[in-house]
C-alpha cells in the first residue's frame, strides 16, 4: 500500500504532524501512524512483536487523541515504510502514556494481533551493532573503584549533550566516591537509577543518626541508604526496621548499584524464568567476576559477572536475563557476549554467555510446548 493510501484511512478533515520521526494523521474516521523501519530506541517505531512506541514531543491534539480518547471508538492504524510501500501492522491500542506541559512525550500501543516473526524482522530490522564498550573498568576495580566506576559509566550510559557540572554543583564535603558519582551523573542522569535511586546532591537530608545523611532510597521507600560524610570511604547503612551495613563500603556499593541499575534499566531485555541447571558443556568463553561482595539492597545476595558491559548472577537457579542498549547487540551477544549486560542465574563457576543463551533457548522451547507458565517473550529481544 502507498503512503497516501494508508493516510486516507484517517478519513475526512485529516490533520498531519510528526512525532519522533513518525507521521501522525488524525482524521474523522481513524488515526494513522506511519514510521520508518529502524532500530533506534529514541524514535517512533515498532518496539517488539506486541508493542509500537510513539515518541514525542507530540502536540496537544495528538495527546488528546491518544490519551484522552484512547478508549473511544476511533481506531489507530499502524504502518511501517518498507521497500515498495507501507506494511500494515494492525490496530494499536494505547496501553501507556507519558505527558508533560500538555504535550505527549511517549505513547505505547499494543499491536493487535501480534506480529509474526517474519513480519517483525521486516519492520524492526536488526541494525549495525554499536561500538562495544570497553571492559577497562573491570580491570581497574581491584586498584581504584572510583576510577573504575568512571570508566564503566562513560561506556554504558549515553551522555545527552549536557554541559559538565559547574564548580560548586557537587558539595565538597562529601566522600570522594560520591562526589565522582555526582560528577558523572550530572551529564548522565540515568546513573541516578530507575529501579532504586541515588538522591541528587540537592536532595541529601539528615539520617536517623545525626552523623549520617540519606543519599539513596528503594523504589517503594521500604528502606533507604545512609552514610557518614566524615569518613573517607564510609560504611553504607541500609535503614529499615533496623539498621544493617552493606557488605561493601561506599566505593564498592556505588559500583554494585550502577551494575544493577544498568541491568534493570536496559532498553532491551530477554528473560527465561525456569532455566535448567547450568551445564559445563556450554562453557565456551571466560567472563570476569567483579570483586565485590554481595549487596543487601536487592533483597537477595548478588554476584556480578561481566561480559561487556557487566553481567550479574543470582543463586539459586530461578531466572536468566540478557540486557542491552541495542536490539542489534542481542544477535551479537548470542554468539560472542558483546555489548550485553547478562544476568545469569546458577552456579557462578559455570555461568557465562553461552550458558545464558542455552537458558533462553531452552526456555523458548518449553514455552512453545506450553510447559511453562509465562507469557511469550518478545521476539524483538530474544537472541
Amino acid at each position: 500500500m502507498g503512503e497516501e493510501a494508508a493516510c486516507s484511512l484517517a478519513g475526512g478533515h485529516a490533520r498531519s504532524s510528526t512525532a519522533g520521526g513518525a507521521r501522525v494523521v488524525l482524521g474523522a474516521d481513524a488515526s494513522v501512524i506511519l514510521c520508518d523501519a529502524v532500530d533506534e530506541p529514541g524514535v517512533s517505531g515498532v518496539w517488539s512483536g506486541q508493542l509500537f512506541r510513539l515518541m514525542g514531543p507530540a502536540s496537544a491534539v495528538v495527546r488528546a487523541r491518544m490519551v484522552d480518547e484512547s478508549d473511544g471508538p476511533l481506531p489507530v492504524h499502524l504502518f511501517v515504510r518498507v521497500f515498495g510501500g507501507c506494511r500494515y501492522l494492525g490496530v494499536g491500542r494505547p496501553v501507556y502514556s507519558s505527558c508533560a506541559a500538555g504535550e505527549l512525550l511517549q505513547c505505547d500501543l499494543r499491536i493487535e494481533p501480534p506480529l509474526a516473526p517474519e513480519v517483525l524482522d521486516e519492520v524492526r530490522p536488526t541494525g549495525r551493532s554499536p561500538q562495544t564498550p570497553s571492559l577497562d573498568w573491570l580491570t581497574r576495580l581491584g586498584e581504584d573503584r572510583v576510577r573504575a566506576l568512571g570508566h564503566f559509566a562513560t561506556g554504558w550510559y549515553p551522555r545527552p549533550g549536557l554541559a559538565p557540572a559547574a564548580p560548586g554543583a557537587v558539595p565538597a564535603d562529601l566522600p570522594r566516591a560520591l562526589r565522582e558519582f555526582y560528577r558523572l551523573a550530572y551529564q548522565r542522569p540515568g546513573m541516578l537509577g530507575g529501579q532504586n535511586r541515588i538522591l541528587p546532591a540537592t536532595e541529601l537530608r539528615p539520617g536517623a543518626d545525626p552523623r549520617r545523611v540519606v543519599f539513596g532510597e528503594e523504589n517503594q521507600l521500604c528502606f533507604h541508604w545512609e552514610l557518614d560524610p566524615a569518613e573517607v570511604d564510609p560504611v553504607v547503612w541500609l535503614t529499615a526496621a533496623e539498621d544493617s551495613a552493606e557488605r561493601e563500603p561506599l566505593s564498592g556499593f556505588l559500583m554494585q548499584f550502577s551494575l544493577f541499575e544498568a541491568m534493570a534499566g536496559a532498553p532491551y531485555l530477554a528473560q527465561a524464568w525456569y532455566p535448567p541447571v547450568p551445564s559445563r558443556s556450554y562453557r565456551t568463553s571466560p567472563t570476569g567476576c567483579a570483586p565485590c561482595r554481595s549487596g543487601r539492597g536487592g533483597g537477595r545476595p548478588t554476584r556480578r559477572r561481566s561480559t561487556s558491559p557487566p553481567a550479574s548472577s543470582h543463586a539459586p537457579v530461578t531466572w536468566a536475563t540478557a540486557c542491552s542498549r541495542s536490539r542489534s547487540a542481542h544477535s551479537t551477544a548470542a554468539h560472542y557476549g558483546r555489548s550485553v549486560n547478562w544476568a545469569s542465574t546458577g552456579r557462578p563457576s559455570t555461568d557465562d554467555v553461552a550458558t545464558t543463551r542455552h537458558h533462553l533457548d531452552t526456555h523458548a522451547r518449553r514455552r512453545d510446548a506450553g510447559r511453562c507458565g509465562c507469557s511469550p517473550p518478545e521476539r524483538a529481544v530474544r537472541p
